[in-house]
Formats: structure tokens, sequence, C-alpha cells
């Protein structure tokens, strides 16, 4: 064969080749585009609306769900010819499903509730969250899980002396209450949720409910955590069409199973629903002769790891900068708050004062001493207590008195949530000073501040990031809970 033959074969051979590199991109381009598609949609629904309180499912079957009492939820519901009632608490079941829609605030599920939604649950009540009001943080006293890490995934470490972990522990899903749950979104997906909130929300819930019907355990715990995301990313009046869908797919597994299926539905922590911007935690640290590093390997080395974009910081830094240190941030734009242990007792400063908590061992009595102003607004509280005979001779509360007379306060339940911050049982690497950000303000990392728009956040000791919601099909809760009480 002559040389040029075979180089016209060889041009033939290569033409051929990108051809069909060429086709097969093509249909990777269509797959990706059709799965792209077709991912995320709406959660397939067996029973489908046929008027007021009534439904039909794809096998002809008609439901009628009905109100007996008059307290607005359900309790019969007419099958064709048959019925069935709402499971009372000593009433077996086939199984129980716990679902934590992350993040939710109690405010958007009451009033989905006073809408007519979720109707197969009692009405909602508070859950209160702990300090920070973070998932790392309130998911490991929900489950009572071993410690986590930190109080994010990024987080100080206080025997490597660094700032650690990052994006490579949300992919890795190490954190130990994770272990405790029957359905976690895979952590791959985890950064879908501020580039397609609504399709990996969507999708978060056909997997729940795919992994649920295909296991057999009698108690099934979950955690929807594509739900946060949409609170960071959407306005409230955007949040409700996507938590009716939960409302929808619940009650297509509760119809389906004909009651035998507890429900209990919550979140771990509010939002405060307000668009933010970053805290100048960092230039104000530096103005103050600070050096804000990964390591403390200088005198005025302080460690703040960023992640989430959150409404609280986490600071690391030597003993004996922890009170100067705390008075800085006191007084920095955003700041509402900055917390940090005093021996046995935990400091409180704002930009306009300053007061100590003491409890007794057990923290079951409280005792709260402002040395200037009122930080945590509890004087007004603490006279009301008085005037009602709640006080000991020493002048402290009962911590079950001050979790009912400041739920509805501006920080809720703020002397236990404080305490047990200092006492740390739910992560390792305790932070030197806690900062407490006002709402409109957030810390967290640049790459994320640049890859979203704010709309809310959560993290502070603030009414509307601590409080959450439960409810239930088959009882009342008669009062706000805290999260660490809840599966209890």
């Amino acid at each position: 064969m002559s040389r040029a033959a075979a180089e016209a074969g060889r041009r033939r051979t290569k033409s051929r080749a990108a051809k069909a590199a060429l086709y097969l991109g093509f249909l990777v381009v269509i797959f990706c585009t059709v799965h792209v598609a077709r991912w995320g949609r709406p959660v397939p629904l067996a029973w489908q609306a046929a008027g007021a309180n009534r439904w039909v499912n794809t096998a002809g079957e008609r439901l009628e769900a009905l109100d007996l009492d008059g307290d607005g939820s359900w309790d019969r519901f007419n099958l064709n010819d048959s019925f069935f009632l709402r499971p009372q608490p000593a009433t077996p079941v086939a199984r129980r499903l716990a679902i934590c829609l992350d993040g939710v605030p109690y405010s958007i599920i009451r009033a989905l509730w006073n809408q007519g939604r979720f109707r197969e649950f009692f009405p909602p009540v508070e859950v209160v969250s702990t300090f920070p009001s973070e998932s790392e943080v309130a998911m490991t006293a929900l489950l009572h899980a071993a410690p986590a890490p930190g109080y994010e995934n990024r987080h100080f470490d206080w025997k490597q002396g660094k700032v650690a972990g990052g994006v490579a522990v949300t992919l890795a899903q190490s954190a130990p209450y994770l272990k405790k749950l029957d359905y976690d979104e895979p952590g791959l997906f985890k950064g879908l949720h501020f580039i397609m909130p609504a399709k990996s929300f969507r999708a978060d819930l056909g997997r729940l409910r795919k992994r649920f019907l295909a296991s057999s355990v009698p108690a099934f715990i979950a955690h929807i955590s594509s739900t946060d995301a949409l609170c960071h990313v959407m306005r409230a009046e955007q949040l409700g069409p996507l938590l009716i869908e939960v409302d929808e797919a619940l009650r297509d597994l509760y119809f389906s199973e004909r009651g035998r299926l507890r429900l209990l539905l919550f979140s771990d922590h509010g939002n405060n629903l307000a668009p933010s911007r970053p805290a100048p935690l960092r230039a104000s640290l530096e103005r103050a002769g600070f050096r804000v590093r990964d390591r403390l390997d200088e005198p005025r080395a302080v460690a703040l790891p960023e992640f989430g974009l959150v409404s609280f910081a986490a600071l690391y830094c030597r003993p004996e900068l922890v009170r100067e240190l705390a008075g800085v941030l006191a007084a920095t734009e955003g700041v509402e708050l900055a917390v940090y242990r005093d021996g046995e007792r935990v400091a409180v400063r704002s930009s306009g004062g300053e007061a100590l908590i003491e409890a007794n061992t057990d923290g079951t009595r409280f005792l709260y001493r402002p040395l200037k102003g009122d930080p945590l607004l509890l004087l007004p509280v603490w006279e009301q207590l008085r005037a009602a005979g709640k006080l000991d001779a020493q002048g402290s509360a009962a911590e079950a008195d001050l979790f009912a007379a400041t739920l509805s306060a501006r920080y809720p339940d703020a002397l236990f949530r404080l305490w047990e911050w200092g006492r740390s049982p739910y992560v390792e690497n305790a932070a030197s000073v806690m900062v407490s950000l006002a709402d409109g303000y957030y810390s967290g990392s640049g790459i994320f501040q640049r890859m979203v728009t704010l709309q809310s956040t959560h993290g502070s000791l603030a009414r509307r990031c601590t409080l959450g919601f439960a409810m239930t099909t088959d009882a009342q809760l008669r009062h706000a809970v805290r999260v660490s009480e809840l599966l209890e």
C-alpha cells in the first residue's frame, strides 16, 4: 500500500472516530438534559383531591376525612363502605415515621395549618432549639448522639491546633448524629440545594418516600435537609407551596396505610426570614489588633472558622484573650450578644450591657445577674416571677418557670440554652467566644457568599431562629418542647 493510501486511511479512521465521539457527546448531552428535566419532579400521589376533604385513588377508592370533635384535625376517614379512625396513643400501629424538615420555622407551619393544611396532624407546637440554633448541634441534641466535632462541618480542632473540616466532611456524611437516621440526603446532592433548590427538595422528598417504602423498620427517622436551603434562598411566600407538597406526600402515605401509620413532623430550628449581609467581624478584630488565622500560633491569633451563612460565629483564642475578645465582638456592627465561660458561670455581653448566668449543678435553677444594663432583656421577666412568688430566697428561678415565661420573649429559654452551651454537651471543640448576630447579618464562607443571595438564616439566640415546630397524627402535644426532649 502506498504511503498516500495509508495516510488517507488514517484520516478516514480519525474522521469516523471524531464523528463517533461527537455523536456520543450529543447523546450524553441529551441524556443529561432529559435526566435533569425529569429529576426533582413532584412526588407522585396515589390519592388525588376530589373536593373539600375528599380524595380518590388510582384504584377508584373514595375517601372522606371528617373532624368529629371540632378541633380542626381529622378523626374519622370514610373509605367507600368502611372507615378507619385516627389511632390513639395506645392504639397499635404498623409503623412510625418521624421526619425533620430542617430549618422550617414554627410561624410558617402554623400559618399553613390555620389555612387548612396538615389537618391529618394535630396543631403544631413550638420546638425550642439549641444555641447555636444550627443543625449539627440541634440534631445531635435531638437524637442524643455522640458530640459533633464542631458547630459546623468546618470547625477549629483543639487537639490539632488548627481549623479543620469543610466540604469534604459534608460529602463524607461523617457527623455522629447521621448514623442514627434511617434517611438523610447523600452528601453529594447537598451542594445542589442552592443551585436548584426546588428540584433538590422534591428529589429529597421523593428519595425519602422510596427509602421508607422499601424499609421494614418499625420506627423510621428521616431528615430532609433541603428545606433549610429553601428558607435560605427563597422568600417566605415562596415556601408555602413547596411545604404543601410535604403535606400531600405524607397524607398519601397515611391514607394508603389506612391510618396504621403514626407520623411525627418537626424541625430542628427556625429561620429569621430576613435578607442578610455579612457582619464585619474580621475587620473589627483586625482593628483591635487581633490576627485572624487558622492556627493559634501568635500571641493575638484568633481562629474564626467560616462555613455556612449563619447568624452566629464561633471564635477560638488563648484563654487570656477571651474577655477582651468578647468585648471587641460585642461592640461590632451586627453583633447582638457575645458569650463566653467565666469559671462555672456563663458571661453575656452586648454593646450596652453585661450579665452573668449562674445555675445549680443539674441546671434546674438559674440566677441572672446583670452587671450593666440588661443584655438578655430578662429583668421584666424576673420581676413577674418575683411578683408571682416563684423566686427562692437567693433570687433564683426554676428552669420550668423560666421556660414558660420566656417562650414568647426575644430570646426564648435563654438561660438554659446558654448554660447548656457553656457545658458543651453536643460538640467536642467548644468555642472560646460565641457570637449571636442580629437579624439582617450573617457570618460565613466567602465562596458561599458569592453563590447565594441570602433571604433568611439561623443560628442566633433570637426567637425566629430558635423556634421550630412539632406536630403528630395521634396525640396533641400540649406545650412547647426543647429539641432535646422531642424524641424522648
